[in-house]
């Protein structure tokens, strides 16, 4: 009961973790350069050894930046129900063009190994790519992450793009993601104590789980537009004016670590595109 109704300690997303290692210290522009190369390698990866060899990379990046490993399960858990639904409609709704074989024919169903192989493999493209923006967010406090983004988009401010404030709403959709998580523990947990049926379902119960999330909407949508009112005052009282060009407190400096980093990553996807491509 207490485990189930603990949101936050579960929601791993935004949340840094500061450590001394090479993945930490590396120029924030370098990491989120290649946490954009990676993702897109992922994702058109279809075959179940390639994402094998993606999540042993990434398994030893964390070990090199000194991140939990049980960390990353933590917050892997709760998506397991969702991640086994999708599987599920993967296997009787998504038909498998030229599959040689079928174990199972029944109506539109059509089971066979191909069908197997293309389950798997979103399984774990699902885990990698979860793994990838844990790895970039834990390793990344979320004020260099949003320099980095607005450095990296500056060439599109020429045609007009408000890149300061895009890279704004990038940071306070991921910064509010863990505190909203511990505001729902809170509603939760007051709902629970008037005699609600909260945080009874167990992990295969996945309609009364989501039922179960229902009565918490409301009130955390209403949280959430406090949040905002309060959010838009400091910042006027900040002086923040959109629009307005602004001067930079925190500047990044490239050293030789941020190249044999950025180098190493960039031929491992390489490798990586040109596996898959010819697969």
């Amino acid at each position: 009961m207490e485990n189930s109704l603990n949101w936050s300690s579960q929601v791993v997303i935004g949340k840094y973790i500061p450590a001394e290692s090479f993945v930490h210290r590396m120029d924030p522009r370098a990491k989120l350069s290649l946490f954009i190369l990676f993702l897109a390698i992922v994702s058109f990866t279809r075959t179940i050894l390639p994402e094998v060899v993606w999540l042993v990379a990434l398994f030893s990046l964390l070990y090199i930046g000194k991140i939990p490993i049980r960390y990353f399960f933590s917050g892997l858990r709760p998506a397991l129900p969702l991640l086994f639904l999708f599987m599920l409609l993967q296997l009787f709704f998504l038909p498998v063009p030229g599959a040689s074989r079928d174990w199972l024919v029944w109506g539109w169903v059509k089971i066979g190994p191909e069908t197997i192989v293309l389950i798997i493999s979103g399984a774990l493209r699902f885990i990698v790519i979860f793994l990838l923006i844990q790895l970039l967010t834990a390793s990344t406090s979320l004020t260099d992450l949003a320099h980095a983004f607005e450095q990296l988009l500056s060439p599109l401010a020429k045609l007009r793009l408000p890149v300061h404030e895009v890279a704004i709403i990038m940071v306070i959709a991921v910064r509010f993601v863990p505190t909203f998580a511990a505001e729902a523990d809170k509603i939760r947990r007051a709902q629970a104590a008037r005699g609600a049926d909260i945080g009874t379902a167990r992990a295969w119960q996945v309609i009364k789980r989501t039922k179960s999330v229902f009565p918490i909407l409301l009130p955390l949508f209403i949280l959430a537009i406090n949040r905002a009112e309060d959010l838009v005052m400091a910042m006027e009282a900040r002086g923040f004016v959109p629009g307005e060009r602004r001067t930079r407190y925190i500047t990044f400096a490239w050293r030789k670590r941020d190249t044999l980093g950025a180098v190493i990553g960039a031929i491992f996807a390489a490798l990586m595109g040109i596996w898959q491509f010819y697969q």
